[in-house]
């Protein structure tokens, strides 16, 4: 099932002219229908009596949606830092190492060159890692009388940390975790491996795919566990005595955003049993691969980029060479009044919060994360995608995915669907409609029971 919006900002019963997508994958065009209808006559659910594969249903605002009555309630969060130990076997990798910025050039040229070879090919060995990282996390809980007891864990992707989801301009705007605390979901929001607050090892060797994804196995563990609260390091910060025992939680979503969703969807191939349902933001199969060069990403060496912010990283960790760069992976807009796009202090946000991150990461979504046929996972299981996500569509996803396929990866997912969000970018969470498609993402969750 593929949604998309209107635009109108009226709930769907009151909408009174609606569009009716209808994908034909042996058509190159879409096929359009409009709807007439009064509010009386709108269907509760609207079909097609065509006898085509998909239809495209307008069923939430693209605009910003309206914001919870309660503006006066803030999220009650709290820091941990968390001693997860892993068990992963990662790659030794025939790459140049990093350490200045003309050592990136050289990097771009090593990748990008024609005759070069691909990631796997770059495999030399493989590295047997037993450690145990400091991994930081912001827990966020609802009011207690609106908690669904219901765990959804965040992994942001690269260029930033958990501030990818928790924006501290407008929350109520832009901040997923605010809209997910505000429906009821407990939030962990944690900063992956080599980025934000926790641990920076090894940018070659460690900081893996591999280790990213029995991190997120850990996280999960001790939440299923009701181990979250002992796990953190003691006087990180002093949690509040009046903070209750953390119980287990039976269910547990995971959401993740580019390779933080890469990450996601290879858990799900590993560990899907222990996922309740998912959401993958800036991913999907894509009919036509946008991998682009490395040079498009204009990189500099972090300790070079900003030496007061990242001069103590070591060897190989890279960083988003300016807002230009920032804006033209993760954001869209056409024009200053566009409703759908973004403004200049949301980008200076993006710029304010980036984050560097480790070559290792970096080839790791270029090849060495799998996450194909997942027969475990049997949650319900969304896509959601900027229309003009550049990274992952090549700057148009419409009728850019076959919206069958992700069924062939996962034969037990109960339910999945595949949402395109008007007029955003890579980096949805940042465009003025964010909070409308986190309307849409918290609705599918709690269609499906969760």
């Amino acid at each position: 099932m593929l949604r998309q919006s209107t635009g109108d900002g009226l709930p769907i019963s009151n909408i009174i002219s609606s569009i009716v997508y209808i994908q034909n994958p042996k058509e190159p065009q879409n096929l359009i229908k409009t709807l007439i209808k009064t509010p009386s006559q709108q269907p509760a659910t609207m079909k097609s009596s065509l006898s085509l594969p998909l239809v495209l249903a307008a069923l939430s605002a693209a605009s910003p949606a309206k914001r919870a009555t309660n503006q006066t309630f803030t999220p009650n969060c709290h820091d941990l830092m968390l001693n997860v130990s892993v068990t992963a076997t990662n790659y030794k990798l025939d790459v140049p190492r990093v350490d200045s910025n003309a050592d990136v050039g050289r990097l771009v040229d090593e990748l990008d060159r024609r005759t070069a070879p691909n990631t796997t090919q770059r495999i030399i060995g493989k590295l047997n890692i037993t450690d145990t990282f400091s991994i930081y996390a912001q827990l966020c809980l609802p009011e207690p009388a609106q908690d669904k007891h219901v765990l959804q864990i965040l992994s942001h992707g690269g260029a930033f940390d958990h501030r990818y989801f928790a924006a501290e301009i407008d929350p109520a705007q832009y901040s997923y975790v605010y809209a997910a605390v505000m429906a009821g979901y407990t939030v962990l929001n944690y900063d992956r491996l080599g980025n934000g607050l926790s641990q920076k090892p090894d940018a070659y060797d460690i900081v893996q795919g591999a280790v990213s994804i029995e991190i997120l196995h850990s996280l999960t563990k001790m939440a299923r566990d009701g181990t979250l609260l002992s796990a953190s390091i003691a006087g990180y910060p002093s949690l509040p005595s009046t903070l209750p025992p953390l119980a287990p939680f039976d269910k547990v979503v995971h959401v993740g955003h580019s390779l933080g969703s890469q990450t996601t969807a290879a858990f799900l191939k590993r560990y899907g049993a222990e996922s309740s349902g998912a959401i993958l933001t800036g991913f999907t199969f894509p009919l036509h691969s946008a991998l682009g060069p490395a040079g498009i990403y204009s990189f500099e060496y972090a300790a070079s980029n900003n030496p007061a912010l990242y001069g103590a990283l070591g060897s190989g960790y890279i960083v988003p060479s300016s807002p230009t760069v920032l804006q033209s992976l993760f954001f869209h807009r056409n024009g200053t009044s566009d409703p759908t796009g973004f403004t200049d202090e949301a980008l200076a946000y993006g710029e304010s919060i980036k984050q560097p991150f480790a070559i290792g990461d970096a080839l790791s979504a270029r090849g060495l994360l799998d996450f194909g046929y997942s027969p475990s996972f049997a949650g319900p299981l969304q896509f959601f995608l900027g229309e003009f996500d550049y990274l992952v569509c090549g700057g148009d996803c419409k009728g850019n995915f076959d919206p069958d396929y992700p069924k062939s990866v996962y034969p037990n997912a109960t339910a999945i669907e595949t949402y395109v969000q008007p007029g955003a970018g890579h980096g949805n969470v940042l465009h003025l409609n964010a909070n409308a498609g986190y309307a849409v993402s918290l609705k599918f969750l709690e269609e499906n029971g969760l």
